[in-house]
C-alpha cells in the first residue's frame, strides 16, 4: 500500500516538474520580449 502511495506521488511530482520548466520557459520568452522593447526606446 504504502509503496503504491510513494509511486504516485513520484508520477505527480515529474507532472509537476514539466508543468514548472513550461511555465518558466514562457515567463521567460515573456521576459526577453519585454526587454526587447525596452531595448527599442
Amino acid at each position: 500500500m504504502q509503496h503504491k502511495k510513494l509511486e504516485n506521488l513520484h508520477s505527480e511530482f515529474k507532472k509537476l516538474q514539466e508543468v514548472y520548466k513550461f511555465v518558466a520557459v514562457v515567463v521567460n520568452e515573456k521576459c526577453k520580449i519585454v526587454v526587447h522593447a525596452d531595448d527599442l526606446h
